[in-house]
């Protein structure tokens, strides 16, 4: 099995900024908690440049595909 997005983002190392990244169980599914991540991330006023992005987007593409495939075979199983 592949990486996740984080876990493959981090193992690249390339990306910067670096983003903090509460645990996986912290405020699951918790609206208050996920409005204050937003607003800690939103404090470090990153801006995205082309750099950026360029690097990013072989990534962003990999991950779609890989989501993709596994909504396919989600969606096969569910109509068999």
């Amino acid at each position: 099995m592949g990486l996740g997005s984080h876990a493959f983002a981090v193992a690249d190392g390339d990306l910067k900024p670096r983003i903090p990244v509460e645990s996986a169980t912290a405020g699951l599914a918790d609206q208050s908690v996920c409005a204050a991540e937003h607003a800690k991330v939103a404090a470090l006023r990153i801006s995205i440049g082309d750099n950026y992005a360029a690097q990013a987007m072989p990534i962003i593409r990999e991950q779609l595909a890989k989501a993709g495939y596994r909504l396919a075979g989600l969606l096969n199983r569910a109509f068999q």
